[in-house]
């Protein structure tokens, strides 16, 4: 991923923290105002890591269990420190 792409993932990342838990590609593309085949790349890799995660029965993406991890131990090593 080149910085601009960082910079997109990032700006999907803020929108499932900052606005809502659960979107679907072509809302959340219109959201960002990114192109739709842009965002299906950026999910697909964020998904493939468990960053992000489809729900089954609504096809919409949701916070993944590895993000979930990750701030979990952010927040345990901070309270240790």
């Amino acid at each position: 991923m080149n910085n601009n792409s960082i910079s997109k993932a990032f700006a999907v990342l803020r929108a499932f923290i900052d606005e809502q838990p659960q979107w679907g590609v072509n809302e959340l593309a219109r959201y960002l105002q990114i192109p739709p085949s842009t965002l299906h790349r950026i999910l697909t890799v964020l998904r493939d890591e468990n960053i992000l995660s489809v729900d089954e029965q609504t096809k919409r993406y949701e916070i993944g269990t590895e993000l979930i991890r990750l701030s979990t131990k952010n927040v345990k090593n901070n309270r240790e420190g």
